[in-house]
């Protein structure tokens, strides 16, 4: 059942290489990590807000909380 959780990478490193290697390899967004830890956890809220509330699935295909 792990094919419906979203993979987020969040990296400091983002090469556009990098980033094509995550996302040929099943990521589902790369997210460039902030060095602010304050910016990095609003990031992280984004990201999940986004994934459950934004991005529209089928209702049986919705990750799971």
């Amino acid at each position: 059942m792990t094919r419906r959780v979203p993979v987020v990478m969040l990296s400091s490193l983002a090469s556009d290489d990098q980033v094509l290697d995550c996302l040929e390899e099943g990521a589902n967004s790369f997210v460039e990590k902030p060095d602010d830890p304050r910016t990095y956890v609003d990031q992280v809220a984004l990201i999940v807000r986004y994934w459950f509330t934004v991005d529209k699935r089928p209702e049986d295909d919705r990750p799971e909380l």
